[in-house]
């Protein structure tokens, strides 16, 4: 896991990341550890993969790869070469490698519905204004094309602090980087909505948007919950396999949902079932009703053991199963994001 560091920077806050460990079953480990590289392998060799996932397992239990995929001919080439890989595996590890395959083929899914709400939908949370300038996470947020989540703070490499939320809230303008660019995000509060920030850039390959504060308001590195939530860090990707081996429940504040909590099932995921670009670094969890619609942009979190009351975090919420025979939240962990641009909570 990674917890953070402030150090005061100006008027404002920058945040540093310091490590933090802990000790794990050496044998779980190699598992879980192989089974990445497993589901590594067998996404760029398999033809028509939409959604694959690594299940860490228990303690004691071997880990598993799930793959879905769209062809018979996909699923049965998945299945030839996932026996070659964990011989590979094994040799590599000097060891031996027990991991399960479940591959599934899906011939699609139907439709999925639109997101946001009217302005007018007493179901999202009104919180008021602030008078400090601060914005919290797990508000609503609106733009012209509908209606998000706020996350708590970010910051980039550098330590600057920024608004984000799903991209998709803009819109299909929220499938690219700069389509948007310079269009205003607002917090929706009791008596209406005020611009915070505008759009610095997209990121549609992990559904995240860059929105850079204005008017004197600023992200808050905490989550609008009751009790408040201060963020004092974030999972590593091996922090949050060892999470799911122990069964541990993540939580998440929606603007329209509220508090919901949920368990994981999968992590490392890459995912293409909405968008045209695939998502990696996805995190699996909850079930169909932990997030409604308004809901995206929020994050998932828990209680960090080692404070009193603040939460790490585990990664975005972005979408849920809308298909029969599924039933899970999915977003980009927060160990993609700083991997891929910096980005941490």
């Amino acid at each position: 896991m990674d917890h953070l560091r402030a150090r005061a920077a100006g008027n404002g806050y920058r945040r540093s990341l310091n490590a933090r460990t802990k000790t794990v079953p050496a044998g779980w480990y190699r598992q879980v550890t192989a089974a990445f590289e497993a589901s590594r392998r067998l996404q760029r060799a398999v033809t028509g993969v939409v959604g694959s996932f690594v299940r860490a397992g228990g303690y004691d239990e071997p880990a598993a790869v799930r793959l879905d995929v769209r062809t018979e001919q996909a699923r049965r080439r998945a299945s030839d070469l996932f026996a070659d890989v964990l011989r590979e595996l094994s040799t590599s590890v000097d060891g031996s490698v027990d991991i399960d395959l479940d591959v599934e083929t899906t011939g699609g899914w139907p439709p999925r519905g639109g997101s946001g709400d009217d302005d007018g939908d007493p179901a999202f949370r009104r919180v008021e204004r602030p008078t400090d300038g601060r914005v919290s996470g797990g508000v609503a947020c609106a733009t012209d094309s509908g209606i998000g989540t706020l996350a708590p703070a970010m910051y980039d490499r550098d330590g600057e602090p920024f608004f984000a939320t799903a991209n998709h809230v803009f819109g299909a303008r929220g499938t690219k980087r700069y389509a948007h660019f310079g269009q205003e995000l607002s917090l929706r509060h009791e008596n209406g909505e005020t611009a915070i920030g505008t759009v610095a850039r997209g990121n549609p390959e992990t559904d995240l948007v860059r929105v850079r504060p204005s008017n004197g308001y600023a992200p808050h590195s905490g989550i609008r919950a009751r009790p408040p939530a201060p963020v004092t860090g974030q999972f590593t990707q091996i922090g949050l396999a060892d999470f799911q081996a122990r069964n541990e429940p993540l939580t998440v504040m929606g603007a329209r949902s509220g508090q919901r909590t949920g368990t994981i099932d999968g992590e490392n995921g890459i995912t293409s079932y909405y968008g045209d670009i695939p998502k990696r670094g996805q995190l699996k969890w909850g079930g169909r009703f932990t997030m409604s619609d308004g809901d995206s942009g929020s994050v998932n979190y828990h209680p960090d053991p080692k404070t009193t009351n603040g939460v790490l975090i585990g990664g975005f919420n972005d979408a849920r199963t809308w298909w029969p025979g599924d039933t899970y939240v999915w977003g980009t962990a927060a160990y993609q994001l700083r991997r891929r641009y910096g980005y941490h909570f």
